[in-house]
């Protein structure tokens, strides 16, 4: 079942209150909090808190890219990274 995600921009919210790592949407509404498997905010929960923040531009952008390729050059439509980019929307968008 595909249910459209929360509409962007997405921000990590966290600079003034670094232990809380937060993603909202543009109207402040809470998305995901990163933390590491203890609780804690690491490294690795700020750069996952960045790229979860940049979803939506990623997803919209991925999606327009491979439009236009497939529309400009249909032959391209069955090669690898144009047919990695659509297993990676359909992830996304839950068509997968």
């Amino acid at each position: 079942m595909s249910v459209p995600h929360t509409p962007g921009p997405w921000r990590v919210s966290g600079d003034e209150v670094p232990e809380c790592w937060i993603i909202e949407n543009g109207e402040g509404d809470f998305i995901a909090q990163c933390e590491d498997r203890r609780g804690f905010v690491s490294l690795d929960g700020i750069v996952n808190a960045r790229l979860i923040a940049a979803a939506p531009e990623l997803l919209e952008a991925l999606t327009v890219l491979a439009d236009n390729i497939e529309h400009a050059f249909p032959a391209l439509a069955s090669l690898g990274p144009l047919t990695a980019a659509r297993a990676a929307i359909a992830k996304a968008t839950g068509a997968a």
